[in-house]
């Protein structure tokens, strides 16, 4: 059960996105964070500036200090998911995106999270799995706990509302499901 009372799990996108913005510790300290194991061990490394240099994340010390929670999704949780997918659909969903899906699709532990992502088709999959109230948008997720920045397209309301609507419609005509 959460401990601050706006509770999330985000994908590597959001990660880096609020890493790059420096708005990575007022986030972890306004809300109960969680993140799937694949994102956090091995998609967040990095953000590149406007000239491509690399600045490097490191998410461990605030892991440590428990900030943030890793949500680990089981086999049978991640199978089962699959089982309902097309193979057109399970090929264009990454890792990370995968397991976090599996992690809300089997989730019993109280409310479930909002999922912060940043990739149209994680989003088609969890309306595909009954789940289209579970997606939120970086945009909305600051607004929740009092913060505000301009933001990428793929990381804005709007957007998010047109792949929801994308993926419901989907659900409706059976389109993804195996």
């Amino acid at each position: 059960m959460p401990s601050k009372p706006k509770f999330f799990l985000l994908d590597a996108g959001p990660v880096i996105e609020l890493n790059k913005l420096g708005l990575w510790p007022e986030v972890i300290e306004r809300a109960e964070i969680w993140l799937p194991s694949i994102v956090a061990r091995t998609e967040v490394g990095f953000w590149a500036d406007r000239d491509g240099e690399r600045h490097a994340i490191n998410l461990e010390p605030d892991l440590q200090a428990g900030r943030f929670r890793i949500a680990e999704g089981d086999t049978a949780a991640h199978l089962d998911v699959l089982r309902k997918l097309d193979s057109q659909i399970r090929e264009r969903v990454h890792d990370g995106e995968l397991e976090a899906i599996a992690v809300l699709a089997a989730w019993k532990e109280g409310p479930r999270p909002a999922f912060c992502c940043a990739d149209k088709m994680a989003v088609v999959v969890l309306c595909l799995l009954g789940l289209s109230e579970t997606p939120i948008a970086l945009e909305s997720l600051l607004q929740r706990i009092g913060l505000s920045q301009p933001l990428e397209d793929k990381y804005r309301e709007d957007t998010m509302r047109r792949w929801v609507d994308d993926g419901c419609r989907r659900f409706a005509q059976g389109d993804g499901l195996a």
